[in-house]
């Protein structure tokens, strides 16, 4: 969505589309954020046994 709202060689500027607001930038920014957090900062900052004990623990 992001690359979508800031391509140069859209026929239509970013500002003139609908969705194109401050709080869905921000929106953008927190998804990534949780990704980077939730999905990829645990599997680099445990060991790998660690890792599976902890998602043996989380999943039922």
């Amino acid at each position: 969505v992001n690359m979508y709202l800031r391509d140069p060689d859209a026929e239509t500027p970013a500002s003139d589309l609908p969705g194109a607001t401050p709080l869905l930038n921000w929106g953008v920014y927190a998804a990534f954020a949780g990704t980077v957090i939730i999905g990829i900062l645990p599997f680099l900052l445990t060991p790998l046994t660690d890792t599976v004990t902890l998602t043996a623990n989380i999943l039922p």
